[in-house]
C-alpha cells in the first residue's frame, strides 16, 4: 500500500482531467488484448486462458519471462496465432501474437525497455501500425525522469510512424504506468486519439494494483489507444489471475481497404 500512496504522490502535481472518448464508426473490426503478466506470476495460465477464450486477433504481453514461453505456446499456440514475436526478459520482456498478418517488426530500446512496432494487415482494412509499450513506473526521482522521457519518445515515435508510413493509422497497447490524469500521458495521446478504457468503462475503473482481494485497483495504467482513423467499439478489463494488473481488451473499427 505504501508504494501505491507514493506513486499517487509522485504523479499528483501532473493531474488533469481525462480527454476525449472517441466515436463509433462502421468498418472492419479487429479484437486487441494486452496484459502485463507480472514476471514472478505463478498462475500465468489464468490470464493466458482468459485471453485465449476471448479469441482476440492480436495479443500483446509484458513482463514475459523464459518460463512463461511454454505456457504462451500452449495456450496461444502457433496454429492459432501464426504471426508472433517474443522478447523474453523478465520485467522488460514483451511478446506479441497475432491471427492476422503482421510484418516490418521492429524492436526499439526506450530508456532500458524494449518496445515493439509492427505493421498489421487485417482482412478488408487498411494496414495499420501497432506499438506494444511498457514503461518504467514513475517511483523515485530518477525513474520519474526516465518515465517522462519514455512517454515523450513514444509520442514522437507514434507520430513519426504515421508520417513515415504513408499516414497509416496507429494503435498502441501496453502498460504505460500512467493514467489520463497524467499530463505527460495526456499529451502523448493528443488530439484525435481514443482511449478504449475511457470510452467504454469510464475514466475511473483501475487496472493496477489488482493483486489484493480487499483493495480495488486504483489506477488505470494499462491502455489500448486508437489513433486518428481508428475508433473503439467496446472494451473490457479482465481478472488479474496472479498478476498485479488486469488484462485489457478492445474491439476496434479500422478504415476499410480502398477507402479514399
Amino acid at each position: 500500500m505504501s508504494a501505491v500512496i507514493y506513486h499517487a504522490t509522485c504523479i499528483r502535481p501532473q493531474s488533469r482531467p481525462a480527454g476525449d472518448r472517441g466515436e463509433l464508426a462502421e468498418g472492419p473490426v479487429v479484437r486487441v488484448a494486452f496484459a502485463n503478466l507480472l514476471y514472478r506470476n505463478r498462475d500465468v495460465r489464468g490470464i493466458l486462458s482468459e485471453l485465449a477464450a476471448g479469441e482476440h486477433d492480436i495479443v500483446g504481453l509484458a513482463e514475459v519471462t523464459e518460463a512463461h514461453l511454454m505456457e504462451i505456446d500452449a495456450l496461444l499456440p502457433t496454429v492459432t496465432y501464426p504471426w508472433r514475436w517474443c522478447v523474453p526478459g523478465g520485467p522488460q520482456g514483451l511478446a506479441l501474437m497475432s491471427r492476422v498478418p503482421m510484418d516490418n517488426v521492429t524492436k526499439w530500446m526506450n530508456r532500458g525497455h524494449p518496445q515493439l512496432e509492427v505493421t498489421v494487415r487485417a482482412p478488408s482494412s487498411l494496414p495499420f501500425r501497432l506499438l506494444v509499450i511498457h514503461t518504467w513506473g514513475p517511483v523515485g526521482r530518477r525513474k520519474i525522469g526516465w518515465w517522462r522521457a519514455q512517454l515523450a519518445e513514444i509520442a514522437d515515435r507514434a507520430q513519426g510512424v504515421s508520417r513515415a508510413c504513408d499516414n497509416l493509422p496507429v494503435v498502441m497497447v501496453g502498460d504505460f504506468n500512467a493514467t489520463r490524469q497524467h499530463r505527460s500521458f495526456d499529451q502523448l495521446v493528443g488530439t484525435g486519439w481514443s482511449d478504449a478504457g475511457a470510452h467504454c468503462f469510464g475514466g475511473w475503473r483501475g487496472t493496477w494494483p489488482a493483486n489484493r482481494w480487499w483493495r480495488p485497483p486504483l489506477f488505470r495504467i494499462d491502455h489500448i489507444l486508437a489513433g486518428p482513423g481508428v475508433s473503439v467499439r467496446t472494451s473490457h478489463a479482465g481478472r488479474p489471475r496472479g498478476s498485479d494488473h488486469r488484462p485489457v481488451t478492445a474491439v476496434l473499427t479500422l478504415p476499410a481497404a480502398g477507402r479514399d
